[in-house]
């Protein structure tokens, strides 16, 4: 194919990403919408624009708390089953609605109840090496610039035991929790119904009862979260992402086809619950055809070993079949050996809104099987003195050695 030469190479990329996660990391936490989230982004488009790549910004509102989102919609399902034996109409309703709702918000097709939660302005920076001919292929990479919020329920322990463990035997623990969770919720307003009509047995009262303890459970762990309100650093979730970024810019511009175009985002209130993947998908939908374009969420590329990620917090969502067997035989190579899939157990990385409007996307990141997430995930230690930047250049070496399976 034919080719340019119009971005330079970064020479020593492993001191070089170690460098970004540092200043980026001096920032402190980057809630989403904060003074310090835009001015990481920044600090990427600096970086960018040094390689003679310019970025456009393009804001949104979005809500700043995923788990306010999370409180929100089980703690008004707790409420409804408390008055379900007073209101049966009130509490069907209310059931339905939850349930409905978070289905819909965690598969990113529409938001009912998150409308009604406080939202924040934040932003996207978008970073394009256009192509100098007819565009191809399209390659959109993405990593967020805002970080998490910390809680009992990131606690290594409870990681280990919801969906960790080397043997594999806690995976999918905490995904069939918020399934349950929301499933519960819808059969609790068909109870609720039932009763409303009057032909509810008495007994039914305490199936209703063992029903209830998803949504309560689930409601307690995300207020805890959320009274906590501590938003961590973020070394590797995601500074080591967006370094990658910049490395990748610099690795896939060195020498780009004429028909492919490479989009570099930093997107923002991805913690919020892929806020700024969600906006960007919209805006884009004109633009972007998913039959030239795909998309790859660089999230987390430390402190783990390397996966690519199968998204889905209410059932599975297969992984593209075209990314799928160009991942498989990558994994075949003794350069990523050990690459395998990795299932989401809850949340989504910036693959999710994509997938949900018919994209080709996926997901790049590191796992540590022992906890099933990342070292440090959520966690206050994640900081720059606990981050491998080896990895990083090792995520890059994958991006880029499937990007160029898939372009050929």
């Amino acid at each position: 194919m034919p080719a340019r030469a119009t971005v330079p190479r970064i020479a020593n990329e492993q001191d070089y990403a170690m460098r970004i996660v540092e200043r980026i990391c001096a920032l402190g936490p980057r809630p989403a919408g904060g003074r310090t989230e835009r001015l990481a982004q920044s600090l990427a488009e600096q970086e960018f624009a040094a390689l003679g790549l310019e970025g456009t910004w393009a804001s949104f509102r979005y809500t700043q708390s995923l788990y306010a989102v999370m409180a929100a919609h089980f703690g008004l399902g707790t409420a409804a089953h408390a008055i379900a034996a007073r209101a049966p109409k009130i509490a069907a309703l209310t059931h339905l609605f939850v349930g409905l709702s978070y289905y819909l918000d965690s598969t990113r097709q529409a938001h009912w109840l998150r409308q009604a939660v406080p939202s924040v302005r934040s932003q996207n920076l978008i970073v394009t090496l256009p192509a100098a001919t007819a565009v191809r292929q399209r390659y959109v990479f993405i990593a967020h610039a805002d970080t998490a919020y910390t809680g009992t329920i990131f606690h290594p322990a409870v990681l280990r035991a919801t969906q960790g463990g080397r043997d594999g035997r806690h995976a999918g623990y905490l995904q069939r929790s918020m399934e349950l969770a929301t499933d519960a919720e819808l059969l609790l307003g068909i109870l609720a119904v039932l009763r409303a009509l009057g032909v509810a047995p008495r007994w039914l009262r305490w199936v209703e009862h063992a029903l209830s303890i998803p949504s309560a459970l689930v409601f307690l762990a995300n207020l805890e979260v959320v009274l906590r309100n501590e938003s961590v650093v973020g070394a590797a979730d995601n500074a080591s992402g967006v370094a990658a970024l910049v490395l990748l810019a610099s690795r896939l511009g060195e020498r780009a086809p004429e028909d492919v175009e490479f989009v570099f985002v930093v997107s923002g209130a991805e913690e919020s619950g892929t806020g700024g993947a969600h906006r960007l998908a919209a805006a884009m939908a004109d633009e972007w055809s998913p039959d030239d374009t795909t998309v790859i969420a660089v999230d987390t590329v430390t402190n783990g070993d390397l996966r690519w990620f199968r998204e889905g917090e209410q059932g599975p969502i297969p992984v593209p079949e075209r990314l799928a067997t160009a991942l498989q035989a990558l994994a075949e190579d003794p350069a990523f050996a050990g690459l395998q899939q990795h299932a989401i157990p809850a949340g989504a990385t910036d693959a999710m809104p994509f997938l949900a409007r018919g994209y080709d996307a996926v997901g790049i990141g590191c796992v540590d099987p022992e906890i099933g997430a990342p070292r440090h995930y959520h966690r206050p230690s994640d900081r720059a003195e606990h981050i491998d930047a080896a990895r990083i250049v090792e995520a890059v070496d994958l991006i880029a050695a499937l990007v160029k399976r898939l372009a050929n």
